[in-house]
């Protein structure tokens, strides 16, 4: 089994003075690629400060505040390009995900989610505290990634003189392309019950039918079957009734009824 991919997503407030901080995270905690906010520096192409065992790419502003670094330690990433994650220090707060208030830039932040396909995986822990405040949680992971392979963790411990805390974002399977099925008997349901009010957008109604009710096999716990009909749903039930009965009861004369009907399922199958 692959082992999975460790994201740190931290707001350094200045990777000059944490470095030393960082560096022993990442060691500790196995990280593979940082996602760093803040990191203080006025050049993007130095290699001034750069974290043990990461090649920092840089994003900075003129007046040396702010800034972004990504780091890779290995040669590896989500091999789907469809994938997403976006992390990051919005300074947006909201109660979806763990926030005690709502500001305007978090009602910002929930509206685009809704019109995308990303989802926010924060625990609901608060990611940012000074003193003796309550602490807020701005720092907010957004993924496409089905949830059942990524983990989010905030170690509420402060890394030198930052007070945000370091975030550790683990996704799994992530090369795993989806397999999708299409249940036929239900397509042809749902197209039967369409009314095409417009003939020129009859290609989009139909995807729209497929994309609702297809099944992603790598997620799904069961595997349909081209040929389950409602009959053989019926028969199955019934088999499977009459099965607990006998057991529930054990009574000669119930039986024979899990017997035939176990012998009607499997002429139908």
């Amino acid at each position: 089994m692959t082992s999975p991919i460790k994201i740190l997503q931290y707001n350094v407030q200045s990777l000059k003075s944490n470095k030393n901080y960082v560096d022993f995270f990442n060691t500790s905690n196995n990280i593979d690629i940082v996602c760093l906010q803040e990191i203080f520096s006025h050049d993007n192409h130095t290699t001034q400060h750069n974290l043990m065992n990461f090649n920092l790419l840089r994003k900075t502003r003129i007046d040396g505040y702010g800034g972004v670094g990504i780091g890779f330690k290995k040669v590896l990433f989500l091999n789907n390009h469809e994938n997403v994650i976006i992390a990051g220090d919005l300074n947006a707060r909201h109660q979806v995900w763990g926030d005690r208030i709502c500001n305007t830039k978090g009602k910002i932040v929930v509206d685009e989610i809704r019109n995308t396909n990303l989802q926010c995986i924060n625990s609901g822990a608060i990611t940012h505290r000074t003193g003796n405040s309550a602490g807020t949680a701005i720092d907010i992971t957004l993924t496409n990634i089905n949830s059942s392979y990524t983990k989010w963790h905030c170690q509420q411990v402060h890394l030198g003189g930052s007070k945000h805390f370091p975030i550790i974002v683990e996704v799994t399977n992530s090369s795993k392309k989806p397999n999708y099925f299409i249940p036929k008997e239900r397509l042809a349901q749902e197209l039967a019950q369409l009314k095409f009010s417009d003939l020129e957008n009859i290609t989009t109604e139909i995807d729209s039918v497929r994309n609702r009710i297809k099944i992603d096999l790598n997620t799904s716990r069961r595997t349909p079957k081209n040929w389950w009909s409602d009959d053989l749903k019926k028969l199955y039930r019934l088999h499977v009734a009459k099965r607990k009965k006998a057991n529930h009861t054990n009574n000669v004369e119930d039986m024979e009824g899990p017997i035939i009907a176990t012998s009607d399922w499997k002429e139908a199958v």
